[in-house]
């Protein structure tokens, strides 16, 4: 053994000699034969340094070592060496550092005769200068534009674009620059006006330098009554009629003297009724003015009323003077004209301008002007420059389209205000602003504040393990779409004679066996992909049955625990199915009709799509030969328990069975929309599947009728932590009043907790993004307000929406509540932001949502998740978090808010200091289509 082990290495060392010498085989012996390139990066600036890299291989496609590679730049680049020697990989490399014009240049790489070329596309480099067009000038009127233009460049001189450029001035009320680089004149001075991109600015300097070009002529009127006088005054003004701050010599003369006589010092005397021109000369500049006289006399005005004018509505004015003839009356407000419906000598009954007339501004004294045959009085009174919204503490007003344009809000006290977006989808995103002037500025409204609470008793921290989270959220989801993708892509059943009918058969009896296929949720096509398992029957109830796979880490070991949740399912599950959302076994005469509902616990479930604790498939209302994985019946796949022993500590039957419950009926609701779809399709027809939000909503509704059996609340209870959440997550020997209880509602809480800490980002009605799974909380808490406010009984309500076979989604919602999804957007978030908020009781229920307190939901979560690993998450005793609105003069914009959701804003108003709010698109124009407005007075 030894001389033969002795002999194999000396043929190994003699072997390794040989093929290792590269004094044998050198370049010349090897040539060349394939020369490729590395890939370069897809986008180069200028003057950027690269590596380029070739590998030489053989014919044979071997690296060559030491072969010669020449690198010859085109374009003004340059290159580190000009000649590298393969490495033993077979790679040659230089660093190539581009030329400093853009465009296409290449790079040649040669050995030998063979050679390559590497092409780039080089693009400017970032932003180093801008330069302004003109490089300064001078206005010579108020009012005068200068449109600026600006250009980028790169330090080498490339042009650069100019994508999100700023503009501003150093003194805008002497020239001030809009957001496209048009200079407007407003004062005569000089101002800076800049052009800045990324750190990177350019400014031009800009003076006004007013020119006189003439003369006008001003007076309060050119219509007197006989006998009246006016001064007149003559201004110098420039070529845009702004006023000059110049002194003039003026002198004066009238065309008509015995009609409208004018003295040295510009008083003007009305003699007899006809017209005349007046002018002003001051060399080298004349001004004129037409003058006419009128018999009169002047109409006056002695009271008008009401006391605050307001657009749209009657007003009263009293005087002398009028004309009986309504058309020889005219009335105009704040510049607006007005209409005169009845008049006497002495009162004119006049209708206000509609809303929107008037430029959008605080409740102040306007100009009232009434003109009778031309002669005008003028007089100042009142006007609401916006609607005013004078709500008692509790009262709540929705607005939408132009009334989001402008309101006043002058009785002091605290508001919230929501702004949300009507659109149906959830990732219809808009943007806006919020806009405000007037007010004076105060504290921070303590909405926002934490909310101090104490306890109604002193409990412990819950078991870290008792996290609150449905870990099952995104597996099933996606066994969700993949059911109704499904059920899209088989359509209508085959006819019925597909499968065999039978007559209601008898329950199983404990202890038979039957082979079941269970969809495998990681295969590629959940119809045929499939496992096959044995299971025993371990319980058989009069609408239940319950099977355990013969394999599961337990069979045989937790019969009690089984026949607990079948008698639960029974008498507890499927009369609340059966109650609010119709029959699981609706469609049983067409499947295997034994008017039993079955459920299989196999460890199969555990094993496949990550989290999910149970499902069912919408394959099995469909023969085998039109999917493969079907077994023909209404089944709920459940996971089981793998850790022995009683107890907390590992995925016990007693972890199991605190978590898994609230799946079966939640899922099998799943099955009762499935089987009332089906069984009502029209003949021929597809049927009308339900949007997935709304699919999970009801769902999770199931699981609130559920909770509500067990703990004994009911609809409009006003439920709180300590009779709902507080027993869900307190399991063990610590805990022996809670113990039964299984997890619900902390789940959808949850999600609501979510959705409210991110609200403008998430919505309701679907999901936003893929890590989003809020709206299984958000949309609950939305159909069940929405239940609550309808006056509908719930089980009728909420079989109506099951068996809907029109619309689907929000259109459903409406439909059931006879309300716009506006509308009850409008109250629902007013709802969401208010509901149980300490000291405020809405004067309108539907801001309220009647079966939940949600802050003390929300405390409770707070105070016992506190020192876990769901800290973090439920970190506020209340997690909507109102954007605090500054009183005064402000912009506050929100560029993105999702379909389906709303921003939240509170601000105060104090006495004597009316608050001014405009809604506006997210440019400043009006407010988009889809935004509607909410706003509660709380204090």
């Amino acid at each position: 053994m030894r001389a033969r082990l002795y002999l194999g290495l000396l043929g190994l060392v003699g072997l390794v000699t040989v093929t290792g010498c590269d004094s044998l085989f050198g370049p010349d012996d090897r040539p060349p034969a394939d020369l490729t390139r590395n890939t370069l990066p897809s986008s180069v600036v200028v003057g950027q340094a690269i590596e380029a890299r070739v590998t030489v291989k053989d014919k044979d496609g071997k690296a060559l070592k030491g072969e010669e590679v020449s690198w010859a730049p085109a374009g003004g680049g340059t290159v580190s060496v000009a000649t590298s020697s393969t490495d033993g990989d077979g790679i040659g490399r230089t660093t190539w550092t581009l030329g400093t014009e853009v465009g296409q240049q290449t790079l040649k790489a040669t050995v030998r005769d063979l050679e390559t070329t590497f092409i780039v596309t080089a693009h400017p480099g970032a932003l180093a200068t801008i330069t302004i067009t003109p490089g300064g000038a001078t206005m010579t009127s108020l009012g005068d534009s200068l449109a600026l233009s600006a250009a980028g460049a790169d330090a080498y001189g490339n042009d650069v674009p100019l994508g999100g450029l700023t503009w501003s001035s150093s003194a805008p009320t002497v020239a001030d620059v809009t957001r496209s680089g048009v200079v407007v004149s407003h004062g005569e001075g000089e101002a800076e006006i800049q052009a800045s991109l990324g750190g990177v600015a350019a400014s031009v300097p800009v003076v006004v330098d007013q020119v006189v070009v003439g003369v006008a002529v001003e007076a309060w009127t050119t219509v007197l009554a006989r006998s009246e006088t006016v001064q007149l005054t003559g201004r110098a003004v420039d070529a845009r009629g702004a006023p000059v701050d110049t002194a003039l010599s003026v002198s004066w003369s009238s065309s008509a003297p015995s009609v409208a006589a004018v003295s040295e010092t510009g008083v003007l005397e009305a003699l007899t009724e006809g017209s005349a021109v007046i002018t002003a000369s001051a060399s080298p500049f004349e001004g004129t003015a037409e003058v006419t006289v009128k018999a009169g006399p002047r109409p006056t005005v002695t009271s008008i009323a009401p006391a605050v004018l307001e657009a749209g509505t009657e007003a009263t004015i009293t005087g002398t003077g009028f004309s009986t003839t309504v058309a020889l009356n005219e009335v105009t407000v704040a510049g607006v004209p007005a209409t005169v419906t009845a008049a006497t000598t002495t009162t004119l009954t006049v209708t206000m301008p509609p809303a929107g007339s008037f430029p959008c501004g605080p409740t102040g004294a306007r100009a009232v002007d009434v003109a009778v045959d031309g002669l005008v009085v003028s007089t100042d009174h009142p006007l609401a420059g916006a609607p005013q919204r004078d709500l008692a503490v509790g009262e709540a007003v929705t607005l939408d389209g132009a009334g989001l344009g402008c309101n006043e809000l002058a009785v002091p006290g605290r508001y919230v205000m929501t702004v949300f977006n009507t659109e149906p989808s959830p990732v219809a995103v808009t943007g806006f602003q919020v806009r405000g002037s007037g007010g004076a500025t105060t504290a921070a409204s303590p909405l926002a504040a934490a909310w101090a609470w104490t306890p109604r008793i002193q409990v412990d921290p819950a078991p870290a393990r008792q996290d609150g989270v449905d870990p099952a959220d995104k597996a099933h989801l996606r066994m969700l779409e993949r059911n109704r993708a499904l059920l899209d892509r088989l359509g209508a059943r085959e006819p019925q004679a597909a499968l065999p009918h039978m007559e209601v058969s008898a329950a199983p009896a404990v202890g038979e066996l039957r082979t079941f296929r269970i969809p495998d949720l990681d295969g590629e096509n959940i119809c045929q992909d499939f496992q096959r398992v044995t299971a025993r029957v371990v319980y058989a109830g009069a609408k239940g049955v319950i099977y355990e796979d013969t394999l599961a880490p337990l069979a045989g070991a937790m019969d009690d625990t089984w026949r607990r949740v079948g008698e639960e399912f029974d008498g507890v599950m499927y009369p609340v199915l059966t109650e609010y959302f119709g029959d699981p076994l609706a469609f049983d005469a067409q499947l295997d009709n034994d008017g039993r509902f079955n459920m299989l616990f196999s460890k199969f479930v555990n094993d496949m799509e990550a989290g999910v604790a149970g499902f069912v498939f919408s394959g099995d209302f469909f023969p085998r030969p039109q999917c493969g994985s079907s077994d023909e019946g209404e089944i709920f796949y459940g996971r089981v328990p793998t850790a022995t022993g009683t107890g907390y500590d590992g995925y016990t039957a007693d972890a199991w069975l605190w978590g898994i419950r609230s799946t079966v009926i939640h899922e099998v609701k799943h099955i009762t929309s499935y089987a009332h779809k089906l069984r009502d399709a029209p003949e021929g027809g597809s049927p009308n599947y339900e949007e997935s939000w709304l699919e999970e909503s009801t769902a999770r509704l199931a699981e609130e009728f559920y909770a509500r059996a067990l703990f004994g609340y009911g609809q409009g209870d006003n439920v709180g932590y300590q009779e709902s959440i507080y027993c869900e997550i307190r399991v063990g020997a610590n805990w022996p009043d809670c113990d039964p209880f299984p997890s619900i509602m902390v789940k959808h809480f949850g999600g609501v907790n979510d959705y409210l800490k991110s609200i403008e980002s998430l919505s309701p009605v679907g999901k936003v993004g893929e890590s989003d799974w809020s709206f299984y909380g958000s949309g609950w808490l939305f159909v069940r307000w929405a239940l609550d406010q309808s006056g509908v009984p719930e089980a009728d309500f909420v079989r109506a929406l099951i068996d809907e076979d029109g619309v689907t989604g929000v259109r459903n919602i409406e439909r059931r509540t006879g309300r716009s999804f506006r509308e009850l957007l409008g109250d629902f978030t007013l709802a969401l932001a208010i509901d149980d908020e300490p000291g405020v009781v809405p004067a309108d229920p539907a801001h309220a949502h009647r079966g939940w307190n949600t802050r003390d939901i929300f405390r409770g979560l707070n105070e016992d998740y506190a020192g876990t690993d769901l800290a973090d998450r439920f970190d506020r005793p209340w997690p909507l978090q109102a954007r605090q609105l500054p009183a005064g003069t402000f912009t506050a914009s929100v560029p993105s808010l999702q379909g389906g959701t709303t921003t939240v804003f509170e601000l105060s108003v104090q006495a004597g200091q009316p608050q001014l709010l405009r809604i506006l698109g997210a440019t400043g124009g009006p407010a988009p289509a889809a935004l509607g407005m909410s706003l509660v007075r709380v204090q």
